[in-house]
């Protein structure tokens, strides 16, 4: 179907190079790295009038720049996507190129250019309820935000949770409540963890992976010291 639309006569010239776009992408397991690069400059010319499969070209670019750890090109190619066209609507790799830019200035230890892009992320997947999407962001801008000792860790933990619950799934809601619970624990917020950790192991009750489990007693044991063996042993009651 790509191919006859490619060959037809009075196509639109859009619609022909979507066509083209996709047909290659369709051939990448017989293409060398160089032929493929090739071929998306290649294209990226043809669409200079067409913002969306030209933003479209450039996350592409960007993505396997990223996977060839060639960290500059990539950011050079994610920018060039959300400039070339920053409507979700249009550009519908916008969310994407946020993310992937601040996991790159993440990894660059820039963590003020990662806080910047995740929350780009993050507004754009809540505005077209892509929860999956929200649910990773918010932990990591949780995680820049507790790093930077403010507040607003403990407001993105909550979010992670809340958004959890969108999914319909009792494994991201208790992983979610046991993020929450890690922060208090961290924070020396002993009682607040403890509930939480107990919340977790409620909601999921055996399903529980081994390494959560295991993970979640220790957190418990050691909270035993913290708290003390009757204090910790009367709330695990209280949830029985």
């Amino acid at each position: 179907i790509y191919k006859d639309i490619i060959l037809q006569e009075g196509i639109d010239e859009n619609l022909k190079l979507k066509a083209e776009l996709n047909l290659f992408e369709m051939n990448f397991a017989n293409l060398k790295p160089n032929e493929i690069f090739k071929k998306y400059l290649e294209l990226l010319k043809k669409a200079e009038n067409n913002k969306s499969i030209k933003a479209k070209i450039h996350f592409r670019l960007g993505f396997l720049y990223d996977k060839a750890s060639s960290l500059e090109n990539a950011i050079k190619h994610y920018k060039a996507s959300i400039e070339t066209c920053e409507n979700y609507d249009l550009n519908e790799n916008i969310s994407s190129c946020y993310y992937n830019l601040a996991e790159i200035y993440y990894y660059k230890k820039d963590h003020e250019q990662a806080l910047r892009w995740y929350l780009k992320s993050f507004a754009v997947d809540e505005m077209t309820k892509n929860y999956e999407g929200m649910l990773i962001t918010s932990k990591k801008i949780a995680k820049i935000y507790e790093k930077k000792k403010e507040k607003l860790a403990q407001k993105y933990y909550e979010k992670g949770l809340e958004i959890a619950k969108n999914l319909n799934d009792n494994y991201p809601v208790a992983c979610a409540i046991i993020d929450l619970g890690d922060y208090y624990y961290r924070q020396r917020e002993d009682m607040k963890a403890l509930k939480i950790y107990m919340s977790a192991i409620k909601v999921l009750s055996n399903q529980l992976t081994h390494e959560n489990e295991i993970a979640l007693k220790d957190r418990i044991n050691d909270l035993r010291v913290r708290m003390g063996k009757d204090t910790v042993d009367k709330v695990i009651r209280e949830f029985s």
